[in-house]
């Protein structure tokens, strides 16, 4: 059923929820201007010159090979070695000098941990304040490292949020069930009560799914005629929801 004036199609009967979580990166947060972007302006600093769109796809590979290797709920030390190889395979093909490479490391930690490196999703900050304001309780639960509480910090939206969940701090993350648990454990609220919003089909909606959690796919390329729960802005969120009394 679509509800007039929206060219998706939206369940008839919103969600009654208690809680809202919201993943971070690709959902409230985006890379400014692009990771390639940053990238090829650091290497820029070192006098070398690289292509930022061949950078982001570099980038893409190196993150989905290092990530079969270690994860985002290990502890700082393993988070830099996380990022130190997703750093070294995204700029494998750009000639930077083994004895470069460690200080290149440390400005692109650095770097993304500035809000400035970020922007916010279209109608991030407005959507979450409108549920605010109907009484939902809100929080961010996101697969990242212990600079998302900084960036958070100088975008503007941690005073948004009643909690703030990551993965290196929890020891767990999503899909792995127990992480969706120690949410549940942390709010005193039951999977039905709560709703996630994320653009990961299997880290966010499976996850969420299989933890019992209602979920909400945010999918900017979603077709027009889309199934129900999957948005292409986070305005369509507020339209789907209601509390849970």
């Amino acid at each position: 059923m679509s509800r007039p004036g929206s060219e998706g199609t939206i369940p008839a009967a919103p969600l009654a929820v208690r809680l809202v979580t919201f993943d971070a990166g690709g959902t409230l947060l985006l890379p400014h201007p692009s990771v390639g972007a940053v990238y090829a302006e650091t290497l820029l600093g070192h006098g070398l010159q690289a292509d930022p769109d061949t950078l982001d796809l570099a980038f893409r590979d190196a993150f989905r090979q290092t990530s079969k290797d270690f994860s985002l709920a290990d502890g700082e030390e393993r988070e830099r070695r996380f990022w130190r190889g997703v750093v070294e395979r995204s700029l494998a093909g750009a000639g930077v000098a083994p004895d470069l490479l460690h200080t290149v490391f440390e400005e692109l930690w650095e770097s993304f941990s500035r809000g400035d490196r970020w922007r916010l999703m279209p109608g991030a900050c407005e959507t979450v304040s409108a549920l605010a304001a109907r009484g939902f309780r809100l929080a961010v639960f996101s697969n990242w490292d212990s600079r998302l509480r900084r960036v958070l910090e100088e975008t503007g939206l941690a005073g948004l949020f009643d909690a703030v969940f990551i993965s290196s701090e929890m020891g767990h993350e999503k899909p792995d069930t127990k992480a969706f648990r120690m949410v549940e454990a942390a709010t005193r609220c039951q999977p039905e009560e709560i709703v996630h919003i994320g653009d990961s089909p299997l880290q966010d909606i499976e996850g969420a799914g299989r933890a019992g959690w209602h979920a909400v796919h945010l999918d900017a390329d979603a077709p027009a005629d889309r199934p129900p729960h999957v948005i292409r802005s986070l305005a369509e969120l507020p339209g789907l929801l209601r509390p849970r009394e």
